[in-house]
């Protein structure tokens, strides 16, 4: 069973008995999460509600159970590569794998265009930095989006993408994952050059076909922010 959210509406998008993709319930930040089940398929997760603002600093730790940060606008981020304030405290295996291990949950922090003054949606407007939504993955789903993030083999593709941080949206992704601590991982979209990245590996510009089962299986969890205007 999947739920689905436009911000300040919670909706039942629809349900499947059964179902091996897992469930996720998102959650507006003006929201607490709603747990979906059916008779064959129950979601386990436990309710996150959305935490205070991102102290500003260098580098940000989130743990599932803080739940998402409500806005980011206060983090700098100078690398024109993949974002510079991941802090994994546990540094095992994430050389090798994004998500080392197989994730029990996870929740998926979606934030508004950073470094702009306001981007809208037909619901509400967002500042920039602000958080878009928070989707709360159930064990399938979790371990479905670790695969496809771990499948992505790291590159140094050169391309003409032309990184403005006003068009910068950022997308934190929670793994709980059984005998280690949490493993956070951000994603860094620069509007069709997005990289991804634990604090240790790094997947280069997913583009030309680079990590686009990861990007979809993302976007089917959890839609992405709006795009700024005008670009």
């Amino acid at each position: 069973m999947r739920w689905s959210a436009v911000v300040g509406v919670l909706a039942l998008a629809g349900a499947s008995c059964g179902s091996s993709a897992g469930s996720a319930a998102t959650v507006p930040p003006t929201a607490a999460p709603t747990s979906a089940s059916s008779s064959t398929e129950v979601d386990t997760t436990t309710t996150i509600t959305p935490t205070t603002t991102a102290a500003p600093g260098s580098t940000i730790r989130v743990e599932l159970a803080d739940g998402c940060p409500h806005s980011i606008a206060d983090l700098t981020d100078t690398n024109n590569t993949a974002p510079q304030w991941v802090a994994n405290p546990d540094s095992a295996g994430l050389d090798t794998s994004f998500v080392p291990g197989t994730p029990t949950a996870a929740v998926i922090c979606r934030y508004a265009a950073h470094y702009i003054a306001t981007v809208s949606t037909d619901v509400r407007q967002f500042v920039g930095g602000d958080l878009f939504t928070a989707t709360i993955l159930d064990a399938s789903a979790a371990a479905a989006l670790a695969k496809s993030a771990n499948d992505i083999v790291p590159s140094n593709i050169t391309s003409a993408c032309l990184f403005g941080q006003q068009s910068t949206r950022y997308t934190l992704i929670v793994f709980a994952i059984p005998g280690r601590s949490d493993v956070d991982m951000w994603l860094k979209d620069w509007i069709g050059c997005p990289e991804l990245s634990n604090g240790v590996r790094t997947s280069g510009e997913l583009i030309n076909g680079v990590g686009r089962g990861f990007l979809a299986q993302l976007d089917a969890d959890a839609a992405p922010a709006p795009v700024p205007p005008n670009l």
